[in-house]
């Protein structure tokens, strides 16, 4: 990979996470942008640094995993202590991620438990302006990648989606988990026979 390289695959994902109407995996990354204008960007050293650091598939990740945080940061700070940590956890996070939504299934079936929800169901009912199982990943109690995993065996959001009236927080919070989505790579039957195995218990949870 080579500092124009970077500067596209920084440009293409960027559009991917800030756009509706662009898809990294759709176009395989293609932007239109120009070498020669590249080559007389004032940030063009940052694009030359990170090329000599990161292989291609390093890069993309750097790059994803602050994206989710920030769709608009800067490619200066993509270089930062800042940025390299929160590369560094998410990566730790995903070598793991399947432990990680067991052990976010476990949260909920205790927030089920304590709470005034009485079935699995109950947490993508729309009540007030979004649902519990919306406001739980918002408020960090289980993470982002969890909600997505859990979208991919149930295919909620669509149907959440229809009854939202907000229109401020959740267009964007969609598009983020729509997204993210095929960057999250997971053993969906495991992860389909985890959440049986915690709420299937309930014989009114009927959605698995």
């Amino acid at each position: 990979m080579n500092a124009y390289e970077a500067y596209k695959k920084y440009v293409a994902l960027k559009l991917h996470f800030q756009q509706d109407n662009y898809d990294y995996f759709k176009f395989s990354g293609s932007v239109k942008v120009n070498k020669e204008t590249f080559e007389n960007r004032r940030d063009k050293y940052f694009f030359q640094r990170l090329a000599k650091l990161y292989k291609d598939d390093q890069y993309e990740q750097l790059l994803v995993s602050n994206f989710i945080t920030n769709s608009d940061i800067w490619i200066g700070d993509i270089l930062s202590d800042v940025s390299r940590k929160t590369y560094d956890e998410w990566k730790k996070n995903n070598q793991s991620l399947t432990y990680i939504f067991s052990e976010d299934m476990i949260k909920i079936k205790e927030h089920l438990d304590k709470s005034d929800l009485k079935t699995f169901d109950s947490l993508f009912l729309v009540k007030d302006i979004w649902p519990e199982i919306i406001t739980m990943t918002m408020q960090k109690t289980i993470c982002l990648e969890s909600l997505i995993i859990m979208n991919k065996i149930l295919n909620f959001i669509p149907r959440i989606n229809q009854k939202i009236k907000d229109e401020l927080i959740w267009p964007n919070f969609k598009r983020l988990c729509l997204k993210y989505s095929p960057f999250v790579t997971v053993d969906l039957n495991r992860c389909k026979k985890s959440m049986k195995d915690i709420f299937l218990s309930n014989p009114l949870d009927k959605s698995l």
